[in-house]
């Protein structure tokens, strides 16, 4: 793999998400509300749920948006069905890629109720197939395991 040239006075573009986002806040509506949206943000656990969130949801859509520039695709892609809707079907997406949330996690928020069950299991999506990244690298992406093994 080559690599770009860095330094100082080094440019590279900077992709447009159109959102920001503030510490602490619980709202991800204001997420939406900022600029134009291409495409669904890559929202962490956390805001899906309108739990409390801060810097780790904004590593995990950066980490998002590392996935998207390295291979030319989108980390999530959510969907709505005849049963659910777009949000379920993002937070589907995240357990089938890094395993179910725990309960800290998925007993939080003020939309947690109407993703989850008591016992943690989604309300209208039942199978979920686990394909951890570093399998989607390997497997659709052609990328040579030992170039994806430290990736988790």
């Amino acid at each position: 793999m080559r690599r770009a040239p860095a330094g100082p006075g080094t440019r590279c573009p900077r992709p447009s998400r159109g959102r920001a986002t503030a510490a602490g806040r619980t709202d991800p509506s204001l997420l939406l509300r900022v600029g134009p949206r291409p495409t669904q943000p890559p929202l962490s656990t956390q805001v899906l749920l309108g739990a409390k969130y801060s810097t780790p949801a904004d590593v995990w859509s950066f980490a998002c948006l590392v996935f998207e520039l390295a291979t030319g695709d989108l980390l999530f892609d959510p969907r709505s069905g005849r049963d659910y809707d777009r949000d379920e079907d993002h937070l589907a997406l995240i357990a089938e890629l890094v395993g179910r949330p725990p309960r800290r996690v998925w007993g939080a928020g003020k939309r947690a109720k109407d993703f989850f069950s008591r016992t943690g299991e989604l309300r209208h999506i039942k199978r979920l197939k686990h394909w951890p990244l570093q399998d989607v690298l390997c497997e659709k992406y052609g990328m040579p395991r030992h170039e994806v093994g430290g990736m988790r």
